[in-house]
C-alpha cells in the first residue's frame, strides 16, 4: 500500500515468511514544486516521533559455544586477543575441545537525546560480570540469575558504551543517542 501526503510518500509493505508476518515501512520526503523540502510533523506515537519519552530495554549476558574433536578438525593454533571474553579449552583425552565467547544481547540500542533510558541487565551466562555504562551510572556486579536495573537521561547526542570489564574484548555494547529533532 502506498499513500501520498503533503510533500511526502509513505510506503508500507507486508509479507509472510513461513507464516511469520514481516512488515516494513519507509517514509520519503519529496521536494515540492518550489524545490523546497516539506514534510508534516508526525503525531505522538508515529514512527518518526522524536518527543522525549521513557525507553526501557532488557539486555542479556550470553555466551556462544562451539566445540570440535581433533579427529574431525584440528585444534586452532591462532592466538586470541587477551582477556576473558574468549575461552579456548584445549583437547581432553578424547580429543574434544571447545571455545566460548561472551556478549550482550542486544549489543546496540538507539534512543533520542533527552530520553529517559532504563536498562535491565539480566545475568544469564558466567558467574559474574562487572558492568559499566560509561559516564552515566556507577559500575556494578551482575551475577547469574540476577536482574539489575539502571536509569538515566541520555542528555547528549553521541554514543554511550556499556561493557563487562571481566569479559573483554567481546562483551561491549553501545547506546546510540540521536540528536533531538
Amino acid at each position: 500500500m502506498a499513500a501520498i501526503a503533503i510533500g511526502g510518500l509513505s510506503l508500507f509493505l507486508s509479507s509472510t515468511n513461513n507464516g511469520i508476518p514481516i512488515i516494513a515501512s519507509a517514509q520519503f520526503v519529496i521536494p515540492d514544486e518550489d524545490s523546497e523540502t516539506t514534510s508534516s510533523s508526525p503525531s505522538r506515537g508515529q514512527v518518526n516521533d522524536t518527543s522525549p519519552t521513557n525507553r526501557t530495554f532488557y539486555i542479556n549476558t550470553v555466551s556462544f559455544d562451539g566445540s570440535g574433536n581433533v579427529t574431525d578438525e584440528p585444534f586452532p593454533n591462532s592466538t586470541l586477543p587477551a582477556g576473558e571474553g574468549y575461552v579456548l579449552s584445549p583437547p581432553d583425552e578424547e580429543g574434544d575441545w571447545s571455545i566460548r565467547t561472551y556478549a550482550f544481547d542486544p549489543s546496540q540500542i538507539v534512543v533520542y537525546e533527552g530520553d529517559q533510558v532504563t536498562l535491565n541487565f539480566l545475568g544469564v551466562n558466567a558467574e559474574v560480570h562487572n558492568v559499566t555504562v560509561n559516564g552515566y551510572v556507577e559500575p556494578f556486579e551482575l551475577h547469574r540469575g540476577e536482574l539489575k536495573t539502571v536509569a538515566f537521561t541520555a542528555d547528549r547526542a553521541g554514543t554511550i558504551d556499556f561493557n563487562c570489564q571481566i569479559h573483554q574484548p567481546t562483551m561491549h555494547g553501545q547506546i546510540i543517542v540521536l540528536p533531538r529533532g
